[in-house]
């Protein structure tokens, strides 16, 4: 705690030199301070820098399942005694496949098997064992996602389930919106993840 305090202090003490430095003209008597100065100099430190604009959502995503594949392609090769280097990156369909819903437990996003059925306001959920059915019981946020393309919410029971690499289970709303997010990834896109660009 002494040393949060300490450091607050030495922060708060070069920022007023800075300040003072900054915003004190060269031809000022020493007991004679321009406040409107140090005023707009206080007030340029304090405004946020704009930020370069954010990559969306989608592309985001696609970054992490694009990695995912990776890490595993890389692991397989060193396995198998190859370079890790030399593997090739694929293609959105060798980052993400598609799986039943019937196998994926939806509280935890991954294939499993011996699955029970939870019927909860007319929809169909899988999960494995008693806390499985008690977490998506009491938890209505376990039966939803986000749809990696939209960033709508999806209703796990009613969507398209995919399997990246690392065995999470990315779920859309639809075909429409898989096919969507495939053809980001082709080579012709402005993303290029795929090997044309």
């Amino acid at each position: 705690m002494k040393r949060f305090f300490v450091g607050k202090f030495f922060l708060a003490a070069a920022c007023t030199a800075v300040v003072f430095s900054v915003a004190v003209p060269k031809d000022v008597n020493a007991g004679e301070i321009n406040l409107e100065t140090i005023k707009a100099v206080a007030i340029n430190a304090i405004t946020p820098v704009k930020a370069a604009p954010a990559e969306d959502v989608s592309t985001l995503k696609m970054k992490s399942i694009r990695e995912a594949y990776m890490a595993s392609a890389r692991l397989e090769a060193l396995k198998a005694g190859e370079s890790a280097d030399s593997v090739d990156e694929g293609s959105i369909e060798t980052w993400l496949t598609e799986v039943d819903t019937n196998k994926v437990n939806m509280v935890t996003n991954r294939k499993d098997s011996d699955l029970t059925t939870v019927s909860l306001a007319g929809e169909t959920y899988f999960v494995n064992g008693g806390i499985g059915s008690f977490s998506i019981e009491s938890n209505p946020s376990n039966r939803f996602a986000i749809d990696p393309m939209t960033s709508a919410k999806v209703d796990k029971s009613s969507a398209v389930a995919m399997a990246d690499a690392s065995g999470r289970i990315h779920y859309f709303a639809s075909d429409a919106t898989v096919k969507d997010f495939f053809a980001k990834a082709a080579s012709d896109t402005a993303y290029g993840y795929s090997s044309g660009k």
